[in-house]
């Protein structure tokens, strides 16, 4: 833990770094506004794009993309398509730039593995509810993000994050 949560702001950088333009930044509960702001200004500043998310497990990316590559080996297991189809069905159905065996062989199937393990039961189904998910980065935190929002361009005081109510 730290002394200064106010102080800690996660970034999530996608591989390869050098490649990949975006970078997840992570806000606790206990983190200041200008901690956010001069993290979420530092991203810009290495030429990435950086998106606002409240620490919750996965973030964004991860946390839709892990069940959608599960759920094409489940589809695969069931019978549903082979691999070279179910591919190029999320490719030229939904636009994707490649599907998601494709993008397996990409990340890794070692990384995959330690992604949906790490993930609750209830996010790596894409029925399951993910209400209950654990913080994970700054569990401590005494008052929870409910949602973040990105800083203003040219602004360092209108990004505001919401709180739950006293009535919630």
């Amino acid at each position: 833990t730290t002394g200064r949560p106010d102080r800690f702001v996660g970034l999530h950088f996608f591989n390869p770094v050098p490649v990949m333009p975006l970078v997840e930044v992570v806000r606790c509960g206990a983190t200041s506004q200008a901690s956010f702001e001069q993290a979420f200004a530092f991203a810009g500043s290495l030429r990435k794009t950086p998106v606002a998310c409240r620490d919750n497990t996965g973030f964004i990316v991860n946390r839709l993309l892990v069940p959608y590559m599960l759920d094409a080996i489940r589809a695969f297991e069931e019978g549903v398509g082979s691999i070279p189809d179910i591919d190029t069905g999320m490719r030229l159905g939904c636009g994707y730039p490649m599907g998601p065996f494709t993008l397996g062989d990409f990340v890794g199937l070692d990384t995959l593995y330690r992604s949906c393990t790490g993930l609750p039961r209830s996010c790596t189904t894409s029925t399951g509810t993910s209400d209950s998910l654990p913080r994970p980065c700054c569990g401590g935190c005494s008052s929870p993000v409910t949602t973040v929002e990105r800083p203003a361009q040219g602004s360092t005081t209108t990004a505001t994050m919401s709180r739950p109510s006293a009535s919630s």
